[in-house]
């Protein structure tokens, strides 16, 4: 089983995420573990705000949230982000991300 540095609950029903994104890729995918950060492979490029719309929606459907639930907080140009996703109490994240880290 994979370590979750990653993921941290704020609050219940908030989690801050730290990913490491790779845009330009052929296809959304969730890659693993790089730099205590979860990998993302996006399709989109790094221009003009696409590949942040499209972690926030790729983001939004793994877990199952709305994208306004799902919020850049730090490093919108840059590859390693911190996300915030607000989430209903009885599900957690962890448990979700676990499923493509196992």
């Amino acid at each position: 089983m994979q370590d979750l540095k990653f993921i941290e609950k704020i609050n219940p029903g908030t989690y801050k995420i730290c990913l490491w994104i790779q845009p330009g890729a052929r296809k959304n995918s969730i890659e693993g573990l790089y730099q205590d950060c979860l990998k993302i492979k996006i399709h989109a490029p790094p221009v003009d705000n696409k590949a942040n719309k499209e972690i926030i929606s790729f983001l939004s459907k793994v877990v199952g949230v709305k994208k306004s639930n799902v919020k850049i907080v730090s490093g919108q140009k840059n590859r390693k982000k911190i996300i915030i996703i607000t989430i209903e109490e009885d599900i957690d994240p962890r448990d979700i991300f676990r499923k493509y880290l196992d």
